[in-house]
């Protein structure tokens, strides 16, 4: 009687990358079982990176009034949890690429540039941990009850840098990369516009469009304009990312698609994150302090700790109003201040609707009520 052969598994295929990545995923210089068995960790099992899969995505269409182009926007402001993520990929990195590069990892756990600038701060919240003797790349954790918080304490120029993680985080190459980079804050800017122009003026028109047709990365939304009406005519801003996703509604009647029912009314259609003062939920009170993620859905306030899957954002995008407020792309008059959108906990509710801009300097890395979400062009 003949044995029978054992079966040997056999790979047939082998995933899809973007342009410009490699196979040798190991860095060993060649292509082995050592890269196979980086794959299986890092596109299987529950902390799968595979492309697009850390950030949920929402369609802005070209259609109606403001931007017309179409461009996608985070359903929810950026958690801790993928704070954390980016931390620990960044300082594994080392600076080598683009995933580490201008990072200064302090022994406390803040990260500043090279220049010392604020990028993180780590201890006021106390909801990311940091461990200085364990193996690069797991040295940061995080209290998991906070772990679908947004991420606080992110200064500006934090937060463009984990955009910049991002892109190629999702599998897009570096001439995708929305912002420069460099040792010092004058250098941190859209790649469309020079240093020198940065640190006299915002972006011009052009500048924008340069920035939504050449680069396909991740980035902060624009809000360019006034309250949404930046143009001659009264129009909405043509590059008012920010302001389209808060008040527009295409299936609105025509006199208060954008505008009249959303921004004026103080307190209402755009309440994401109030109530919170008398909301209890498990074993905590999120009084004076940020909910999870898309824990508020507009209308409903939610104020008995009951969470439903509603949402009454017509784009499908949660907490652009309340619960944490959120950095801009756009500087202000003076070179060292950023735009604020979407009011806070911290805030009154006439401070909660779309209409109100507030501005923080871009090194601001104490605060917890900032946070930030992000968008890119498809």
């Amino acid at each position: 009687m003949m044995a029978r052969a054992s079966l040997v598994p056999v790979l047939v295929c082998w995933p899809v990358v973007a342009a410009g990545q490699v196979s040798d995923l190991n860095g060993d210089g060649c292509v082995d079982l050592q890269d196979f068995r980086r794959l299986q960790v890092d596109y299987t099992g529950p902390h799968c990176r595979a492309p697009m899969g850390l950030m949920e995505m929402r369609t802005v269409p070209s259609d109606g009034e403001g931007p017309r182009y179409t461009f996608l926007v985070a359903k929810n402001e950026v958690t801790t949890e993928q704070f954390v993520e980016f931390l620990n990929d960044a300082q594994q990195d080392g600076g080598v690429t683009h995933r580490g590069s201008y990072m200064y990892f302090q022994p406390s756990g803040d990260v500043t540039t090279t220049g010392l600038n604020p990028m993180f701060s780590r201890v006021p919240s106390g909801h990311i941990t940091y461990s200085p003797n364990a193996p690069l790349g797991t040295r940061y954790g995080l209290d998991s009850r906070f772990a679908n918080h947004p991420i606080v304490h992110v200064s500006w120029l934090g937060a463009l840098k984990f955009c910049n993680w991002l892109t190629i985080q999702e599998g897009l190459g570096p001439n995708e990369l929305c912002y420069s980079e460099g040792p010092y804050s004058e250098y941190w800017h859209a790649t469309s516009i020079t240093t020198a122009n940065w640190t006299a003026r915002d972006l011009t028109a052009n500048e924008r469009l340069d920035l939504v047709q050449g680069y396909r990365g991740f980035r902060l939304p624009m809000d360019e304009g006034g309250s949404g009406y930046g143009t001659p005519d009264g129009m909405p801003s043509p590059f008012n990312e920010w302001y389209k996703c808060a008040a527009y509604d295409a299936a609105a009647p025509a006199f208060s698609r954008i505008g009249l029912n959303h921004e004026n009314i103080p307190a209402r259609h755009w309440l994401f994150g109030f109530g919170r003062d008398t909301l209890s939920v498990g074993d905590g009170n999120f009084s004076g302090a940020s909910t999870p993620a898309g824990f508020y859905d507009g209308l409903n306030w939610l104020l008995g700790g009951t969470r439903t899957n509603e949402n009454n954002n017509p784009f499908g995008i949660y907490d652009l109003s309340g619960n944490v407020a959120e950095w801009m792309q756009d500087r202000a008059a003076s070179q060292h201040n950023r735009v604020i959108r979407g009011g806070s906990f911290r805030d009154p509710p006439a401070n909660l609707m779309v209409s109100v801009r507030g501005y923080g300097p871009f090194g601001e890395a104490t605060s917890d009520a900032i946070g930030f979400r992000v968008v890119r062009v498809p």
